[in-house]
């Protein structure tokens, strides 16, 4: 008969991993049913009198010290198998590691100014993974000043001076606030209030994914990261946690264009059209009248004046033919053009 068995971390009792009965039989034990080694375990014995057992899929659970035990049974001349002796190997330290985290993530995109209304974009990329196997849950943040109030009301010079004297004093800079979380399953969390109804997540590619903040208002001015966790398949088909990373944030600046003129007008069909379009016609109307009248004017001046531009009535100082000695009253003779 042949035995295995494995001392775990911080338990004193051995485990009884396998055990072939001297009739060849193959059996698992105690410790198989605990961490899922049925269908993982494998027995060879590529020589008589050599026994190899192999675990396969090997897990964190299966790291442990392991030996094996052998009796040795002979039949009697009456057919009754007793044990002739025993004896057990030296112990193998198996330890299971995780593999080497690896994650890095980076944002592509740059500090931005945007306008208002107008959409912007948060990517976050995967430089490298620990796994061909990974999956990945992703998620975006606006981080927020401890007191509550957001970081759109600095410019981003100031803000990173904010965020630098804050660390430097010991304080968490800021709380962060999740636009959008997609699990490693694809299943979406809920939107942040905020942004509800404005947010557009896309995969570009296995290692980059991108979300678009649409119709962006001044109080999406601020700082924004992404967190990338990398989950990995256990021997037992779970997904466990191997790491995570957050990205450096990126800050994003709206610029509020609501108080502008070019804006009021734009917004508003009737203002618009009072201010580009009716002018013009009432503007073409008044010089069409104002050329009219001087016409008419200068028309007129020129019916008042006769040939050579001689008026056509012009009276003289008239002329008297008088005498005082004379009794009859002097005779006054009104000619056109003159007065005798």
């Amino acid at each position: 008969m042949v035995e295995w068995f494995v001392w775990k971390p911080n338990h004193p009792e051995r485990e009884v991993v396998a055990h072939l009965s001297r009739d060849a039989t193959f059996h698992y034990g105690e410790q198989a049913a605990k961490n899922n080694l049925k269908g993982r375990l494998h027995l060879e014995s590529p020589s008589s009198g050599m026994y190899r057992l192999f675990i396969q899929n090997v897990a964190v659970q299966d790291s442990g010290t392991y030996s094996c035990r052998v009796e040795e049974w002979l039949p009697s001349p009456s057919g009754v198998w007793y044990k002739r002796a025993e004896d057990t190997a030296g112990q193998t330290v198996v330890t299971v590691m995780r593999p080497d985290a690896a994650l890095q993530v980076d944002t592509v995109v740059p500090n931005a100014t945007v306008s208002e209304k107008a959409a912007f974009q948060l990517d976050c990329s995967i430089l490298s993974r620990s796994s061909q196997d990974s999956r990945f849950a992703v998620a975006w943040y606006s981080l927020r000043t401890k007191g509550g109030g957001r970081r759109g009301s600095l410019g981003i010079e100031d803000q990173e001076e904010e965020v630098v004297s804050e660390e430097e004093d010991g304080e968490d800079p800021a709380e962060r606030m999740v636009l959008l979380s997609v699990g490693p399953d694809a299943v979406f969390g809920p939107e942040g209030s905020p942004w509800e109804g404005r947010l557009r997540f896309q995969r570009l590619s296995p290692l980059l994914y991108r979300l678009t903040v649409l119709e962006a208002s001044p109080h999406d001015t601020g700082n924004y990261s992404c967190r990338v966790e990398e989950w990995l398949p256990s021997p037992q088909k779970e997904w466990y946690r191997l790491t995570e990373e957050e990205s450096a944030p990126i800050g994003i600046r709206v610029l509020d264009t609501s108080s502008t003129l070019q804006s009021l007008i734009c917004s508003n069909d009737a203002l618009f059209y009072f201010v580009f379009f009716y002018p013009f016609p009432i503007f073409g109307i008044l010089i069409i009248t104002i050329l009219l009248v001087r016409f008419k004017s200068r028309n007129s001046s020129k019916n008042s004046e006769g040939k050579n531009g001689v008026p056509l009535l012009w009276i003289k100082e008239p002329h008297l033919n008088y005498s005082p000695t004379c009794l009859e009253p002097p005779v006054l003779s009104i000619h056109p053009g003159a007065i005798d």
